[in-house]
């Protein structure tokens, strides 16, 4: 079967609650997929694409065949309503809706001959409503924050803060499919261990002039930056990330380090930061 081509999905109109360079992306339209609800008429099952006005043909005798044919159509998803779920699988309904994270995306399973197949129904904007929850899980975290949040009685916080951090998602493109990367926020960044003189603190492998017999303590530093918006470049609309010199942080211990280091992101998003300027100096590719 063909995928029909300029497809235009019905849930673009809707308003979701995104960042707005989600929403800007020239992508945006890739994230919804064509929905195929598969229907029932007098014992004979077919389905209906989204999109095609043409006639229902029911041409299968029951609803794993008509589902195996579109399962196999690209950029698509299928879709059927609660009556054939209860009807197909039975006692599995209550459960698939008590136990999917995700109310967009229910799974039921069908035991063939040697092993279980799992079934997917969801929507064409089943990819939209995950960031959409990602988002709401970050805003959340982010209304716990002010300045005196950043210690470590409050360190798993801060991390899952800066790790689903909006200005660190980076936009996935592999041809006609596009998915964003909603926790990049940690493994962009640059860390490691240096050395320093106890009594100044100062890094003894940039030239400070501090003799290598004096007093030396190892500290953490992490450096990073967020996202490039690059909206003439619907390959690469966000694709890097900036290294922003603002943002360097230290400490005695990585996790020490990586607080400072939220702070600053924290601290620039509340336009809160003392350096006025901005260095982006190196673009870094993840």
């Amino acid at each position: 079967m063909a995928e029909k081509q300029f497809f235009k999905s019905k849930y673009l109109s809707q308003d979701y609650d995104l960042p707005g360079f989600v929403k800007q992306s020239p992508n945006y339209s890739l994230l919804f997929v064509r929905e195929y609800e598969i229907v029932r008429n007098d014992g004979k099952w077919g389905f209906i694409a989204e999109g095609d006005d043409s006639p229902v043909r029911y041409d299968y005798d029951n609803f794993f065949d008509a589902f195996d044919v579109v399962e196999r159509v690209k950029n698509s998803c299928v879709h059927f309503n609660a009556e054939i779920a209860k009807e197909v699988f039975c006692d599995q309904v209550e459960e698939a809706l008590h136990n999917d994270s995700n109310e967009n995306i229910k799974v039921y399973w069908k035991k063939d001959d040697k092993w279980y197949r799992m079934i997917y129904c969801r929507c064409g904007d089943s990819s939209v409503k995950a960031l959409v929850e990602s988002y709401q899980q970050w805003k959340g975290l982010n209304a716990l924050l002010d300045e005196d949040y950043f210690c470590m009685d409050n360190f798993m916080n801060i991390y899952d803060w800066l790790n689903s951090h909006p200005s660190f998602w980076l936009e996935k493109r592999n041809g006609s499919f596009v998915d964003w990367d909603t926790e990049s926020g940690i493994s962009s960044l640059g860390s490691g261990p240096v050395e320093v003189c106890a009594i100044t603190g100062k890094d003894i492998k940039m030239g400070t002039g501090q003799q290598r017999d004096a007093p030396v303590k190892i500290k953490w530093w992490i450096e990073g930056g967020e996202h490039v918006i690059n909206p003439e470049d619907p390959e690469e609309y966000c694709a890097f990330f900036y290294y922003d010199e603002r943002l360097d942080a230290s400490g005695d211990t990585y996790d020490e380090a990586l607080i400072n280091f939220a702070k600053n992101v924290w601290l620039n998003q509340n336009d809160k930061y003392p350096i006025e300027t901005h260095s982006h100096s190196a673009i870094i590719q993840i």
